[in-house]
């Protein structure tokens, strides 16, 4: 008989065993693109078109989620469908009499559920394009949603290699690991962190879920049990109980151990001229002067006049005397204006797209525009909310105008205020390709470009805008060197940081009616101590701080740090402070002597169970993973060369 005619006749096989049930995930698909769709519809007929574009754009609500789950559930069924029969009473030993290799066989079948999800996958693609143009939604947002469904169709595909591996394992015990192998993963690609938010590693993950592939082949080689010299099936079985481990372990350690959560931050005194230390812990707040002095609450918000006005009027506080002149409740309760900037805000990729307010209303509230603005590499386009058109007319007169100005295409980046509750609107800033500064805004209708006067000595990385009634400064711009306030008398005043990078510092500057204070901190390093910086209305640096983490608090991080480092000497993370991005991190322990002390006792209780029948590989693999490795090899046992069962 002829190889193709075997490939031929198991298709026929599993045509016939799925041809009952492969329809319904098809339906279930179609039925979540109708709920998004009704969803859609109804933020539209509540709120408006604009604010549906509004919550796409700027919180990228995911309003087809339920679509993982369908993957995830279609991935399953496939696989009870076509293996259940074939590995009842391990029936599946019949696979390896057939006249052609038994991975010819397995491939063949697991090939068939593997398309399936494909095609599941593709349509579901087409469904939501479908559903995104009769939207009117542009290319480049239905796009990132559009991508947003790929780490799900991932999941959906080891979804089915581990239930057909659940079905074909002949042990009990396996399966419950199998299981927990599939739920680490199932948690690993499902997080929605916006749109598309695996963009960076999704092609890391799908590496590592390759393995999920030979699977049901160490699966199968389970009910025969002859000796292999080399069995890759295990050896993928070992990786993703290691991988699984590596995110499980840590994870588990961290809320078993219940470290407390501690913030550092400070406030400079118009009245002591010293910096007041805030502390805060997971169920309490305190407060300290510089060096180190408790102080109560009361005290230190009377010293922060600005910053806890409300109490301080309670108390009978105000008005206060101070050497710049006299603080009364008024000026206290209404003078605070701040500006955070963080990693994540700097480097995020946020989508072209900005809702653009008529500046000069007729009334005294902002409406909601019909368009929003999307910029080209070449112009910016007018699109209209509930039709999708994009308005020509104002698009060209816009682009007309920032050329005329003197903006230079394509813009590096631009931000505005998307809120219609601030009482005001001074429309969108943006930097050219040249680092110039410009300002536009929508007044009675009409184009207004302004040409800030600024040029950037370095790259813009990043601008923020937020209204503020007592108009300090517009926002602030970010290069790679410094944190620079937009100010409203045309200056561009840098924070008087010592130093600055944009990929680790997290900078919050207060600005209230006597001095500044600026806050930095190195997310880089959790142990780092906090810069203090207080300025005067000049940006004259008055006084510097440097405050450390207490000394409690860093030893409780070292304990927990031993005893993680000696459960794991990698971790599988995730998530980081300098990105949006779902990663797929592996980093290294934080204590390095105590992950050798790991590897070292595990290597003493694989001896110590092995005795003379060692492999090099397991040595190897617990060299590398310590005790993980160690609890992969009892879970899959040899590794290099397999005995009968």
């Amino acid at each position: 008989m002829k190889t193709r005619d075997i490939f031929y006749a198991i298709l026929l096989k599993e045509q016939i065993k799925l041809r009952k049930f492969f329809w319904i995930p098809f339906v279930a698909v179609l039925a979540v693109v109708i709920d998004a769709y009704i969803s859609y519809k109804g933020v539209i007929s509540h709120k408006g078109a604009t604010a549906l574009w509004a919550e796409l754009i700027y919180k990228q609500s995911i309003h087809f989620s339920k679509l993982s789950w369908v993957f995830i559930a279609s991935g399953m069924l496939f696989a009870y469908v076509q293996f259940m029969p074939e590995c009842k009473d391990k029936r599946l030993r019949l696979m390896f009499h057939l006249p052609v290799s038994y991975r010819f066989s397995i491939y063949s079948m697991i090939s068939v559920g593997v398309v399936l999800n494909l095609l599941l996958t593709l349509s579901a693609l087409l469904l939501l394009q479908l559903l995104f143009f009769a939207l009117h939604f542009p290319y480049e947002l239905s796009f990132e949603m559009l991508m947003t469904t790929l780490p799900w169709a991932l999941v959906g595909v080891i979804s089915y290699l581990a239930a057909a591996v659940a079905i074909a394992d002949s042990a009990i015990w396996r399966k419950f690991i199998f299981g927990g192998m599939w739920a680490v993963f199932v948690s690993l690609l499902t997080v929605n962190n916006g749109f598309f938010s695996y963009k960076e590693d999704l092609w890391i993950y799908t590496l590592v879920s390759l393995l999920w592939l030979f699977a049901f082949e160490c699966a199968a080689l389970e009910t025969k049990g002859d000796a292999l010299k080399i069995d890759i099936s295990k050896i993928a079985c070992f990786l993703l109980c290691v991988i699984s481990l590596l995110w499980f372990v840590p994870n588990f350690y961290n809320k078993a151990v219940k470290l407390d959560r501690f913030q550092l931050s400070g406030f400079f005194s118009p009245i002591s001229k010293e910096f007041i230390i805030l502390e805060i812990g997971t169920e309490k707040m305190a407060f300290k002067d510089e060096t180190g002095e408790l102080l109560s609450t009361v005290a230190a918000h009377k010293m922060l006049p600005f910053m806890f006005s409300g109490n301080v009027e309670k108390w009978g506080g105000f008005p206060i005397q101070t050497d710049k002149g006299e603080i009364t409740y008024e000026l206290a309760a209404n003078s605070v204006q701040s500006v955070s900037v963080t990693p994540q805000d700097v480097l995020a990729q946020n989508l072209p797209f900005h809702l653009l307010y008529e500046s000069a209303p007729v009334g005294t509230t902002l409406e909601t525009p019909p368009d929003v603005l999307l910029i080209k590499s070449d112009r910016v386009l007018f699109i209209d909310c509930v039709d999708g058109a994009v308005n020509r007319e104002k698009s060209e007169k816009f682009t007309q105008a920032l050329k005329e100005t003197g903006v230079l295409f394509p813009i590096q980046t631009a931000a505005s205020n998307p809120s219609n509750l601030k009482p005001f609107d001074e429309g969108m800033f943006l930097a050219d390709s040249a680092n110039r500064l410009f300002q536009l805004k929508i007044v009675e209708g009409e184009p207004y470009v302004r040409d800030t006067g600024t040029v950037m000595q370095e790259r813009v990385l990043y601008i923020n805008v937020d209204e503020k009634l007592k108009r300090i400064f517009y926002g602030a711009v970010v290069t790679e060197n410094g944190v620079y306030l937009n100010m409203y008398d045309g200056t561009m005043q840098k924070l008087p940081l010592v130093s600055y990078d944009p990929k680790t510092d997290a900078v919050t500057a207060r600005f209230t009616p006597f001095y500044k204070s600026v806050v930095k901190k190195d997310l880089s390093d959790k142990n780092a101590p906090i810069e203090l910086i207080a300025a005067d209305e000049s940006f004259q640096t008055v006084r510097t701080h440097e405050q450390n983490i207490p000394d409690t608090i860093i030893k409780k991080r070292e304990y927990v740090s031993y005893g993680l480092s000696f459960l794991s000497p990698f971790s599988l993370t995730q998530f980081s402070y300098f990105s949006n991005e779902v990663l797929l991190q592996i980093t290294p322990a934080p204590n390095l002597i105590f992950a050798g002390l790991g590897i070292l006792f595990a290597l003493i209780l694989y001896v110590g169970i092995r005795g003379k029948k060692i492999e090099v590989f397991a040595i190897f693999a617990i060299c590398f993973t310590g005790i993980l490795g160690l609890l992969a090899y009892m879970a899959f046992g040899q590794v290099g060369k397999r005995g009968r069962d």
